[in-house]
């Protein structure tokens, strides 16, 4: 299941800019294509001057793309890098963006994780996909984390990381083996996560 807030358009990008910035196209957005779809498009400094007259610039790239409505900043993401994206799949949910529109006032956990002994919770899907992490309780007694350093970032092991707390290295493991496809990198510049 996709974010709830994942929305789709076209945008457009010149293929012989130094720089490809997306641009969007769509309800709300005043970019009519400028130049680069007019036969004006030869005015352009980018433009090759002895190309065969055309309707619009060759260089015009149209593509689809997804983008967070959530988000104060929009940020493009071509469809074909969408998969790449937590926002394609249930991943969504630990989303900052999502948690702050969707559910700004629920501090409990949801009611469908799994606990270890160990203070580790498992969100298992249905389609067979896992998040694991640390529960409320550990999170509570260990105050301020310093740095997480996962020992096992891919294959199928027993998830391990290592808590850095207050310049004392705690090392954690789930209790049960996984396939590993990726940690949350994110956690490393804030570990507060």
């Amino acid at each position: 299941m996709a974010c709830p807030f994942l929305k789709e358009g076209r945008a457009r990008y010149c293929h012989a800019a130094p720089v490809q910035k997306l641009i969007l196209d769509g309800p709300g957005v005043v970019a009519d294509g400028g130049l680069c779809t007019s036969a004006e498009f030869r005015q352009c400094e980018l433009a090759d001057k002895d190309a065969a007259p055309q309707k619009r610039c060759p260089h015009l790239e149209e593509v689809h793309v997804q983008y967070c409505g959530a988000s104060p900043v929009t940020k493009l993401v071509p469809f074909s890098d969408s998969q790449l994206s937590c926002c394609a799949s249930n991943s969504y949910r630990y989303c900052d963006s999502y948690l702050a529109l969707a559910r700004p006032q629920e501090k409990a956990p949801p009611a469908d994780l799994l606990y270890a002994p160990n203070h580790f919770w498992l969100d298992a899907e249905e389609s067979g996909l896992c998040h694991v992490g640390i529960d409320g309780l550990l999170a509570s007694v260990a105050g301020r984390v310093d740095g997480v350093t996962f020992i096992t970032p891919h294959g199928s092991h027993y998830p391990a990381l290592t808590l850095t707390i207050n310049g004392v290295e705690w090392p954690m493991s789930f209790p049960n083996p996984l396939l590993i496809e990726k940690v949350n990198n994110r956690v490393h510049s804030d570990p507060a996560r």
